[in-house]
């Protein structure tokens, strides 16, 4: 998987943050800009009300469907991100572009199910990919093979 090269990360972080709130802003403006089209946002944002109605129906999780936010602060390492503590869900454009197929069927469910294992189980998630954790995601569609799973006795 591609990487950014190595850069001074203090002249860096600035940027990285105004380049996050450049795309936070210009996806809830209806347009993500260069990063990302509206036919994408679309095609995930409608792949992710299925995962969604899945964690309604299979584990009675009601609370409204998380921010899906598209970024580019997660770099080209993480697909991904969930936060329970303000349930929202990161997805990466660079993963996005780079491996669409990859982020609609494995991320969506697979950081779902991290907001799902916190409505049910409480707390932020830890262990972040635990047999309950697998269970969900599986439940929501996902497949836990692609992620590296903690198995705990």
């Amino acid at each position: 998987m591609p990487v950014f090269p190595a850069s001074n990360s203090i002249t860096r972080r600035p940027l990285q943050a105004v380049a996050k709130l450049l795309v936070l802003v210009a996806c809830l403006l209806g347009s993500c800009a260069a990063n990302l089209d509206n036919e994408v946002a679309a095609m995930v944002s409608s792949q992710f009300s299925v995962v969604y109605a899945r964690g309604v129906d299979k584990y009675g999780v009601t609370r409204p469907p998380p921010v899906l936010i598209f970024t580019t602060d997660l770099g080209r390492e993480l697909a991904g991100w969930a936060d329970c503590r303000d349930w929202t869900i990161k997805i990466s454009v660079y993963g996005l572009r780079d491996y669409p197929h990859y982020v609609m069927t494995s991320t969506l469910p697979h950081e779902y199910a991290h907001l799902v294992h916190c409505a049910l189980y409480g707390g932020l998630g830890y262990p972040v990919h635990n047999n309950d954790w697998a269970n969900i995601m599986i439940g929501l569609g996902g497949d836990p093979n692609w992620t590296e799973i903690t198995y705990y006795e």
